[in-house]
């Protein structure tokens, strides 16, 4: 039989954080059993796990080719270009690359072969969108037409992004277009979401988040380190301008009273809480749950079928770092989208295997999709996890779990042991061992006390 080990001893001959092999483990890619609330592992399952990463590592090193050995040349001077940081833009007409130099210090925009050729700089004009009416400043060759054939009306950007209908006023979809679209979404998968499911969903959020941050919660404020009760809390409705954007999407601009209840309106729920630092000193933190819907679609459609693209999640979360650089708090923003996210907004946010999540001084962001329930956030940045006790407890207590199974894991070959060096060796955040040390303490085994201005937990 195949020598049984721990996560720790896997870890340490794996040369990795404990994390990492829980992790692993969490997500099936490494077998283990669970004896008790502590995690085995066969040295027959991590040997195989390696080989299999090696096989991966092999066969990527295969596919990528370095920048440097592709041979690239810049498009008009013809010098070697040895990174892609080198590349500042590329020929507008055939793509070749125009190194930094060329395009800083001469001003090129296009490669030797088509830099006569290139047509003259238009002049800026200024037009209207035909379908909003805003005005537009800019080059008429940068916007796109109304998709009607022989229409020439030009489009504004944001109404050139709307997925089922760029067209201009005119030429706006009539109702058997929009049942064509419907069923041309519905054949290819799409979950159709209605104004008045998505409205239903935006609602049930909001009463929902009123309910939890209703109950006494512990939780942490990231900029002071101290942890505070959420007793006494006030929330409220932020007021926003969707109801009169919505008024003036569907043609009755400025009368809010005539949108029917059932269209989303992109409400949110805010809960602050002042949390005192020394004797004069105040700390700001604000729980905030906010439903992001496209009101265009919903509007002229009555539906939406499309996951909200990073871009338009970018956006939002540029005007809360412009609006929190003005005064000093900390939030903790969940976004949720009745359509759900696409793999790049999630990513923006979350991480992927060669991007970093979303870190902040004075923000964390989670995303939920309101069709599974999935909930998106950076797992590698501490300041998530009090916040968990909010928006997913269950999430919450799997880390206090992993954290407690570290512990006890530790336990087994030593007497004490401090939070200081817990901290240290886990890389687990102290927030979570300090849970977890006050929950093992309760158990008859193991008893806690505080040495030299240490938490430390000892073995009866």
């Amino acid at each position: 039989m195949s020598k049984i080990m721990s996560i720790e001893q896997a870890a340490e001959i794996m040369g990795v954080d404990y994390k990492t092999i829980y992790r692993l483990i969490k997500t099936g890619d490494l077998p283990a059993a669970k004896i008790g609330r502590i995690f085995r592992i066969r040295e027959s399952d991590l040997h195989s796990y390696f080989d299999r990463q090696v096989e991966q590592v092999k066969k990527t090193a295969q596919e990528q080719v370095p920048f440097a050995q592709q041979e690239i040349r810049c498009g008009f001077c013809g010098n070697r270009i040895f990174s892609s940081l080198s590349v500042a833009q590329y020929c507008e007409i055939c793509s070749l690359p125009i190194c930094i130099n060329c395009y800083t210090l001469k001003k090129i925009r296009f490669c030797s072969e088509h830099i006569q050729t290139s047509p003259p700089e238009e002049k800026k004009t200024r037009i209207k969108c035909g379908r909003c009416s805003r005005l537009i400043v800019g080059s008429a060759r940068f916007l796109i037409k109304c998709r009607e054939p022989g229409c020439e009306e030009l489009l504004c950007r944001v109404c050139s992004l709307l997925p089922q209908d760029p067209y201009c006023k005119k030429h706006r979809r009539t109702k058997s277009k929009t049942e064509n679209v419907l069923k041309e979404a519905i054949e290819m998968g799409k979950d159709v979401i209605p104004c008045s499911d998505a409205r239903e969903k935006e609602l049930a959020l909001i009463r929902d988040m009123k309910t939890r941050l209703s109950c006494p919660l512990t939780l942490l404020d990231p900029m002071s380190q101290l942890e505070f009760v959420t007793t006494r809390v006030k929330t409220d409705i932020r007021e926003n301008n969707a109801i009169r954007d919505m008024a003036n999407l569907r043609g009755k601009r400025g009368d809010t009273a005539a949108i029917p209840d059932t269209y989303p309106l992109n409400e949110s729920l805010a809960a602050r809480y002042s949390v005192k630092v020394g004797p004069l000193k105040k700390n700001t933190v604000i729980v905030e749950a906010r439903v992001f819907s496209r009101l265009e679609p919903y509007a002229e459609q009555g539906f939406d079928a499309d996951p909200v693209k990073a871009s338009e999640l970018g956006e939002l979360i540029d005007g809360e770092i412009k609006s929190a650089s003005k005064s000093k708090y900390f939030k903790a923003l969940l976004i949720a989208s009745p359509t759900g996210w696409d793999k790049n907004a999630v990513a923006l946010i979350a991480g992927s295997k060669n991007k970093k999540g979303f870190m902040h001084n004075q923000f964390c962001i989670y995303l939920i999709d309101l069709k599974t329930g999935e909930l998106y956030y950076n797992q590698g940045d501490d300041k998530t996890i009090p916040f968990l006790a909010i928006f997913t407890p269950e999430k919450l207590e799997d880390y206090i779990c992993e954290a407690r199974d570290y512990v006890q894991g530790k336990m087994e070959n030593q007497t004490s042991l401090t939070l200081g060096a817990a901290v240290r060796e886990s890389r687990i955040s102290e927030w979570i061992l300090k849970r977890a040390f006050s929950e093992l303490s309760q158990s008859p085994d193991y008893r806690l006390d505080i040495i030299d201005d240490n938490l430390t937990l000892y073995s009866k």
